[in-house]
Parts: structure tokens; C-alpha cells; sequence
């Protein structure tokens, strides 16, 4: 069996328990969240609108990502056109490897950030 070894960082309890770095908040102890993969990227929304998967009409580009488990990921994706306007943008993802990019106009950039937490 580990022995478990507690460490106090500024007046907050920590240990590493069987690999995991866990937290005590004053409640018991929790696993804190580690990121496992970190994926970012741009792409340019095309000239030609295409259905969204909820049924949206947007500007949208598929692109091809490293494998995630889907339940324990986060995407952040934001839209810019000329003159650094921000554009509303959305995602959604088709498979565990691709994430369809989505903006309200044609020709704008999207960049996107994929993090998949352990």
C-alpha cells in the first residue's frame, strides 16, 4: 500500500494519493482535475454556408483533432473577421477526432482550443 503524504501550500492541504493530486477544502478530500491533452488550432470558415448539427446555417470547416474522450473535454473557440470584430462562432464535435467549427461569416478565422482533462 502507498503511504500517502500530505503536504500544506499556503494554508491549503494537498497529497498525492495513488498518483492523483488530491485537495482538502475543509469537507473532505477531492481528486483535483489534471489536464491529459491540450490541442489548439485555426481554420478559415468557408465561402459556403452548410447545416450545423442543431440545425443552424453557418460558415462551417471541419477539422481533424487528436483523440479525446468526449465526456471529459472542454472546447473554447472564438471567431475574428478584418479588423479584429468579433464574430459569434460555435462548435460541435462529429466524432472523437473531429470538431466542426462554425461563424456567422464567410472567410472568418477560427481558432479553438481542445482540453481534455484525465
Amino acid at each position: 500500500m502507498a503511504k500517502l503524504q500530505e503536504l500544506e501550500l499556503n494554508g491549503v492541504k494537498v497529497r498525492l494519493n495513488n498518483g492523483m493530486w488530491e485537495i482538502n477544502d475543509g469537507t473532505g478530500w477531492k481528486t483535483m482535475a489534471a489536464i491529459k491533452s491540450f490541442q489548439r488550432g485555426l481554420a478559415t470558415a468557408p465561402s459556403t454556408a452548410s447545416t450545423f448539427p442543431n440545425g443552424q446555417s453557418l460558415y462551417a470547416v471541419d477539422v481533424t483533432i487528436s483523440a479525446v474522450d468526449i465526456t471529459k473535454t472542454s472546447v473554447r473557440v472564438w471567431c475574428t473577421s478584418g479588423g479584429n470584430t468579433t464574430i459569434p462562432a460555435a462548435y460541435a464535435f462529429l466524432s472523437n477526432t473531429t470538431l466542426r467549427l462554425g461563424a456567422g461569416l464567410p472567410g472568418s478565422y477560427l481558432q479553438f482550443e481542445v482540453t481534455e482533462y484525465a
